[in-house]
């Protein structure tokens, strides 16, 4: 779960996506890479344990450091109950949102995604909520 803060020269765990902060995974299609990269495995894990005994702790990016498309920008200075409201919101919650509106490619399709979430916003909801 702290993958970010294990120090790897190669690249070999993989970020899940993007906007994955610290979570890192290896990739193993065939029972023999794992053999073939135990002595890898093994030093990743000991790295691990490490980082748990001397309780590191990965640095977030907080909500309001993520960047806003355009479209939720004007909504909340247009909208100042949704502005209190978005918020309001825990930085987690703001994330999700701001990940899922920053995902559509078009800004229609991020306008539309304001409007539909306006509600759950309102109500302190997240979006899987």
């Amino acid at each position: 779960m702290k993958g970010s803060l294990i120090y790897d020269p190669g690249k070999r765990p993989n970020s899940p996506g993007e906007s994955s902060q610290a979570v890192r995974y290896m990739q193993v299609t065939a029972p023999e890479q794992v053999s073939e990269q135990a002595d890898i495995i093994a030093e990743y894990l000991r790295e691990a344990m490490v980082l748990e005994e001397t309780k590191q702790k990965v640095t977030f990016k907080k909500a309001d450091e993520q960047e806003k498309c355009e479209e939720l920008q004007l909504a909340l200075k247009e909208d100042a109950e949704l502005n209190d409201a978005f918020y309001a919101l825990t930085p987690s919650r703001q994330r999700g949102y701001i990940l899922f509106f920053n995902g559509a490619k078009q800004p229609k399709t991020r306008i539309e995604r304001i409007g539909k979430c306006r509600d759950k916003i309102l109500m302190g909801k997240g979006l899987q909520n």
